[in-house]
Order: C-alpha cells, then sequence, then structure tokens
C-alpha cells in the first residue's frame, strides 16, 4: 500500500475535483546533479532560475561578502562546498566555473560548484527521524549504482550567508525545546491536519490545530505562546479563513507573524484578495511536501534571523 490519501471536492454545475497525495518518500522530482568537494548532490530544478559559466574575474571580492553582478541585480556568491562546510578545500585556481542561481521566495544566490551533470528524474526520500535536523538537505535518493545522494535545499542554502553550515550538526546546534518554533494548522478537514501535522512535526516543528476560525481564536488566546507561523485554509464553517486573517491583523501581537494560505483555490481573485488582507503567502493544494518545508524554513529564517532545520 502506498499510504497517501484521496480527496474529493464537487460543486454542482462545476465539477468534481479528486486529489491524490502521496507520501515524500514516493515523490518523483527532476533535479541536477552537482559536483562539490568530491561529493555528489542533488539539487530540484524547481529552485534553479540559472545556469552559467562565470568567469574568476567577474567575482566582487571587494565588499564584506563575495558577490557577482547579473543584469541589473547583484547576487550574494558561495561556493557549495565552503557553503556545507565539506573537509574538502576549494579549488580556486580554475579560470571558470559553472555556477548556480537559486531563488526561494525573493531571495536569490550563486553557488558555485565543480561539475553540472545533466537533469533527471529522481525519487525523493526522507531523512528519517535520526537525521531530520541536517541542515542544507531535505531528503536523499538512491543511483543506478546503488550510491546514496543527498538532495539539497534551496531554502537553507539561499539564507543568511554569514556562516557556513555543517553537514552534521553539532550538539549545540540542536534547537532546544524551547526554542522550537510552533506552527499552527486551521483547516476544517481532520485528515488534512492529521497529515500536515505528521509533516511538521517529522520535521522538527511544534504543532497547534484548530477546525476553523472561531476554534483557532479561541486556541490562541489560551496557549501559552503565539505560534510563529500559521498554516491557513479559506473555506471552513463558522469563521473562514479571510475572517481569521483580518482578525490576526488587526491585533499587535500576530500582526507580523507569517500566515501561509494553503487551499485548493488556485485562483488570482482568491490570492489576491488573500494577499491584500495581508497574507504572507499563498500555496495551492495539493502541494509538494519538500517545497512547502522550504517555504516554512524560509519564513521562520527570517522571522527569526536565523535557518531553522
Amino acid at each position: 500500500k502506498l499510504k497517501g490519501t484521496i480527496a474529493v471536492e464537487s460543486h454542482a454545475g462545476q465539477g468534481t475535483t479528486f486529489t491524490i497525495r502521496l507520501p515524500l518518500t514516493l515523490a518523483v522530482t527532476r533535479a541536477l546533479l552537482l559536483h562539490a568537494g568530491n561529493e555528489t548532490f542533488a539539487m530540484p530544478m524547481q529552485s534553479v532560475v540559472q545556469i552559467l559559466r562565470l568567469e574568476r574575474h567577474e567575482i566582487d571580492e571587494l565588499g564584506p561578502s563575495p558577490s557577482i553582478r547579473l543584469g541589473d541585480e547583484s547576487l550574494p556568491f558561495v561556493y557549495l562546498s565552503e557553503r556545507l562546510g565539506l573537509r574538502q578545500s576549494v579549488d580556486k585556481t580554475s579560470a571558470t566555473m559553472p555556477v548556480l542561481v537559486l531563488a526561494s521566495g525573493d531571495q536569490k544566490v550563486a553557488i558555485a560548484v565543480e561539475k553540472i551533470l545533466p537533469g533527471r528524474d529522481i525519487v525523493v526520500k526522507t531523512l528519517g527521524t535520526h537525521l531530520r535536523k541536517v541542515r542544507g538537505l531535505i531528503g536523499a535518493t538512491l543511483m543506478g549504482d546503488g550510491s546514496v545522494v543527498p538532495i539539497l535545499d534551496a531554502a537553507d542554502l539561499v539564507g543568511p550567508l554569514t556562516r557556513p553550515m555543517s553537514a552534521v550538526p553539532a550538539p549545540h546546534q540542536i534547537v532546544s525545546r524551547e526554542e522550537t518554533p510552533t506552527i499552527m494548522i486551521v483547516d476544517d478537514s481532520v485528515s488534512v491536519r492529521r497529515v500536515m501535522s505528521n509533516l511538521l512535526k517529522h520535521a522538527g516543528w511544534s504543532v497547534l490545530e484548530a477546525k476553523d476560525g472561531l476554534d483557532a481564536l479561541d486556541k490562541l488566546q489560551n496557549a501559552e505562546r503565539s505560534p510563529d507561523l500559521v498554516l491557513l485554509d479559506i473555506e471552513m464553517p463558522r469563521m473562514d479563513g479571510y475572517e481569521l486573517l483580518t482578525s490576526l491583523r488587526s491585533r499587535a501581537e500576530h500582526r507580523e507573524t507569517p500566515v501561509v494560505m494553503v487551499t485548493s483555490r488556485a485562483g488570482d481573485k482568491h490570492r489576491q484578495k488573500a494577499m491584500r488582507l495581508g497574507a504572507t503567502d499563498y500555496v495551492v493544494k495539493p502541494y509538494q511536501d519538500h517545497e512547502l518545508l522550504s517555504l516554512i524554513r524560509s519564513l521562520l529564517a527570517a522571522r527569526h534571523a536565523v535557518v531553522l532545520g
């Protein structure tokens, strides 16, 4: 059994939508294979904005941190092996190098690697409970020769570049229970809340659930601490997502809390209304688990000025 879920949504005179969700362990995505520090990594192609061949003299190293010019933009520049904290030293003698421009939200970074191989479809495997806090990675894939290739997390790589990541975090880097971010899920579907809650808990976050807007306000009033981020459905009984979003933005304690709308409503009018009311981002169901996790990490990083893996 695949252990996925099937949801059916019908509207009179419009039709029926069948939504099939499979666990991340069975997800297939398109990725580039990269070589850095004598290691091989996979990068999901949806995070890659541009691939270019950069000449060494195009790197501006006069400022506080290296950067490159791409059109009218100045992008931070970093070597992948240094970003991941790999032990193998970087070869900085070559005249040219392949570079990936990655994007997460409105942030971009140029990352140099040793070699880029053609894109291919890969099966995404999660890292499991014991390795869920490894920064910079969202999973791994198995190659035809039996080798295991880590899959890079663009949101972590695009995050603050003030210090390199460790491939395996030291004990003092692990977030304590008191510092663990809390994410609130507001959705009237029990199955959606359960699946989303399991995903977030597996990623290392605490979860607070509510079945609609009124229930969410009640939970917030009685919670020991405010959530660090809210995942909010639109269509719910008693108080819908728009009404709850308006209520949250009217309160000083929740005015800056990231609120991501997670809904099956894909129309521009729904998105525009949500953004006008103060939504931080808008995700359409069905979504890719790793993309939602990357978005959450990026928003938490912006809110707390640290990358939480």
